[in-house]
Order: C-alpha cells, then sequence, then structure tokens
C-alpha cells in the first residue's frame, strides 16, 4: 500500500512538473502607436496638459497577455490584467509638475516574461491655461424641495432630479446624504449611486451617467489661493491620479481636487453643508477650460 501511494504522489509531482514545463518559453512584444494624435517618443508637454500613449502588445506566440503595468518615475499608474493573446489600449496621462517623467510601459505574460518600452516626457515652459469660476452654488440633498441636487460644469446650471433625468449628458456633480456612513457627499451620476434616489428618474437608472473623480481626501490651500486664481496654476499643482467617485463626510472650509468626464481638473471649496436628507451644501470650484 506504501508503495502505492508512493507511485501514485510521485506521479502527481511528475505530471505538476511537466505542465509547468510547458509553458512557452517565448517573450511578449509591445510597441507604441506610431499614429497622429499620440504620443510615442520622448517629447516635452506642458504641465496640466493632457496626452494619450497607444499600446500594441502580442503574446508572440508565447503564452496568453496578463498585465500591462505603466510606472512614471517608478510609481505604478496603471496595472490592467487580462488573458488575451494581444491588446490595443489607449492610455490617456496628465503632464505633472517634474520637470522629467520616465514613463515605462511592460507587458508580462502567463509564464511571467515581459517586455518593456520606455519615454521621458520632458515639462515644456509654457503659460498657464484659462479656468471657469462658478461662485456659492446651493444644491439641495434627495429630499430638498427648495433646490435641485444636480449641477452641470459645462453651462453652470443646476437641475431638479426630473430635470436631471433629461439632460443626462450634462449632469457632473450630484449632492446627497447618506444616513449609513458616508453623511454629505458630492458624487456624479456614475458613481453607482443605488438606493440613495428614488423614482424612475432615479440616476441608478439613467442610460448616460458621467462620472467626476475626487480626491480621496481633502486638500491644503487656502481661501486666499483660491480666491486670486486666474489661469489653472493652482489646479496644476493639486493634479492628482487614482481619485474615487464621491467626496464623503463633507465639512465647511474644505478642499477638493476633481476631474471631471471630459478629463478637465478642478478644485472645489465645501462653503456651507447645512441638515441631512432635506438638507444643502454651498460650494464654489474652478476648472480648467
Amino acid at each position: 500500500m506504501k508503495k502505492l501511494i508512493f507511485i501514485a504522489c510521485f506521479a502527481i509531482v511528475l505530471i505538476a512538473s511537466c505542465n509547468k514545463m510547458e509553458l512557452s518559453e517565448n517573450a511578449p512584444i509591445i510597441q507604441l502607436k506610431e499614429a497622429e494624435g499620440f504620443v510615442h517618443s520622448d517629447t516635452s508637454i506642458s504641465a496640466g496638459k493632457q496626452f494619450t500613449v497607444g499600446i500594441i502588445a502580442t503574446s508572440a506566440n508565447g503564452e496568453n497577455l496578463t498585465n500591462l503595468i505603466v510606472e512614471i518615475n517608478g510609481d505604478r499608474f496603471l496595472d490592467k490584467g487580462f488573458n488575451i493573446p494581444e491588446i490595443d489600449e489607449n492610455i490617456l496621462i496628465t503632464k505633472s509638475l517634474d520637470s522629467i517623467e520616465i514613463i515605462n510601459f511592460i507587458i508580462r505574460n502567463k509564464s511571467r516574461k515581459a517586455d518593456t518600452i520606455s519615454i521621458t516626457i520632458t515639462k515644456q515652459d509654457s503659460s498657464f491655461s484659462e479656468i471657469t469660476r462658478y461662485s456659492s452654488i446651493i444644491l439641495g440633498a434627495q429630499n430638498n424641495t427648495g433646490y435641485g441636487g444636480f449641477f452641470s460644469f459645462s453651462n453652470g446650471m443646476l437641475y431638479t432630479q426630473s430635470q436631471a433625468f433629461i439632460n443626462q449628458s450634462l449632469i457632473d456633480i450630484v449632492y446627497y446624504y447618506d444616513a449609513i456612513g458616508d453623511a454629505n457627499t458630492i458624487a456624479s451620476p456614475g458613481a453607482n449611486l443605488i438606493g440613495l434616489f428614488v423614482g424612475a428618474d432615479a440616476p441608478e437608472f439613467w442610460p448616460i451617467k458621467r462620472t467626476t473623480f475626487y480626491t480621496r481626501a481633502s486638500i491644503n490651500i487656502n481661501d486666499l489661493e483660491f480666491n486670486s486664481a486666474t489661469n489653472d496654476s493652482l489646479i496644476v499643482s493639486n493634479l492628482f491620479t487614482g481619485g474615487g467617485r464621491k467626496a464623503k463626510q463633507l465639512q465647511n472650509a474644505q478642499y477638493y481636487a476633481f476631474q471631471s468626464n471630459e478629463n478637465k481638473f478642478g478644485i472645489i471649496k465645501i462653503e456651507n453643508v447645512t441638515g441631512q436628507t432635506d438638507g444643502t451644501i454651498q460650494f464654489s470650484l474652478i476648472i480648467q477650460q
């Protein structure tokens, strides 16, 4: 019996070893798209400006591709997983204030083989861009009957829930109170707002759901900096990645940086928060034009 058990275990180990050895040793291949509208070589770009890098990668008859990783100056910017033989991805990046950014694009496959390609982006000296400013906007929470709870960056207008429903392509901010934990919150229709609004025109049922991202914590700027801003220099100084779809537990005198659905950046100042589901929030904001 012991001999049979030994033989069975040996066979299992042998099969596992053979399966492991069967993985292809071919490394994947990664390339950058060389087409109009794509950055594919070393260049200079103004801080705060966005650029697109196109990635084409293939398994090269090896194992399926499993990870696309983008690193900027050694920090992880993107790590996307899949299990396919080839990819065609467009990656949107915003130039930071760093003088030089070395961006590494890494593709890995199932056998942990990898290929890397890099570009260097130098900060270009240029004037800052214009901004749009909206001051002392008041929104009402979901049960407030005096103020609409929906706002548009493009026209600065407030909307009630029924009005927002027929203007879904314009709505960037939604204000509500969450009694379970998030309390006073600003978000957007794309923030998965299930069960917070009632009716067939509730954001969870909208076919068009624009998404605004916010810094995960308030940022450290002062009223003088915000009130005196005439261009996007302050916004560029507070660029961020990895934001969340909600700014939660809002309090008076807080500042949050945000990124719109069109990837324009801005800063919002929370000026006055009052009440709960029938309460209001007052804010001002600046956003890149």
